[in-house]
């Protein structure tokens, strides 16, 4: 199963094309906890550029676009995915690093002011644990 997490803020009324932008360190010093090379995100890059960075731990590989503005980050995207090949696998283990992605969302989410998405709801005002059913 493959789920996707996204955090972006509302783009504004009065130019919904122009998507509006996340503090670039903000950004940056939120997920350098889970994703060391974030660090490298603290440089400028061309507006609609995306770096990708990987994350896998035993039961979850995770995949992040972090898309660049004018001089933040317009959204920040999450693919993860289950890496347990055995049915049998370890649940709890599945649940403690979707814990860890799910929370470094959130907290960019708030950190930021932006919308918290996981496969198209908008889980940014739902308690933690129902964004975290979402995900098993």
């Amino acid at each position: 199963m493959s789920w996707m997490i996204a955090v972006e803020l509302a783009r504004p009324w009065w130019a919904p094309w122009r998507p509006a932008e996340m503090d670039r360190e903000t950004v940056v010093s939120t997920l350098e906890p889970l994703l060391e090379e974030a660090a490298g995100l603290r440089r400028a890059a061309a507006p609609g550029s995306v770096d990708e960075l990987n994350w896998d731990g035993r039961c979850v590989g995770t995949q992040w676009s972090v898309y660049s503005g004018g001089s933040g980050i317009t959204r920040v995207s999450v693919d993860m995915w289950e890496e347990r090949n055995r049915p049998d696998g370890p649940a709890d283990e599945y649940l403690d690093e979707a814990v860890m992605v799910l929370r470094r969302m959130r907290e960019l989410a708030r950190a930021t002011g932006a919308r918290l998405f996981i496969d198209e709801g908008d889980f940014t005002d739902a308690p933690f644990e129902n964004a975290l059913d979402a995900l098993t």
